[in-house]
């Protein structure tokens, strides 16, 4: 098991480093718009490196992205392995990053849910209102 501050330095790193790689439109493949890497997460020993992905759009973009990425990784990880000094770079796994589109679909429940107590409270209210007119 490594020191998980070192971890977490070469896991910042890579991110970054991962960043700049796609910013500049590398290696000729066609990344769709706004694609980002969200987080990396490093396995104890360092040996592999777990890259978040995600796109601004489609559940279809983020797993285009990820297939994308897949197929240029040894290029990504050649790369990245000049660009900073480890003596033995970790094996590269890129993963849709699915947070943002869970954290919209929980947004829309919690929505659901206020409206729903709205209009419930509204009626209740109605109710009320209705029985103490009648008497």
């Amino acid at each position: 098991m490594s020191n998980p501050m070192r971890a977490r330095r070469i896991a910042d790193e890579i991110k970054r480093q991962l960043a700049l790689i796609i910013q500049s439109g590398f290696h000729d493949l066609p990344l769709p718009p706004f694609t980002s890497i969200t987080q990396v997460r490093m396995t104890g020993d360092l040996g592999r490196a777990f890259c978040y992905v995600s796109v601004l759009g489609s559940a279809e973009a983020v797993t285009a992205s990820v297939e994308i990425l897949e197929e240029a990784k040894p290029f990504l990880r050649s790369r990245l392995a000049q660009m900073t000094r480890l003596r033995k770079f970790p094996a590269l796994t890129f993963v849709a990053d699915t947070s943002i589109a869970e954290g919209v679909r929980i947004t829309k429940l919690i929505d659901e849910v206020s409206r729903a107590d709205r209009a419930a409270e509204a009626h209740r209210q109605t109710v009320e209102f209705r029985e103490e007119n009648d008497t």
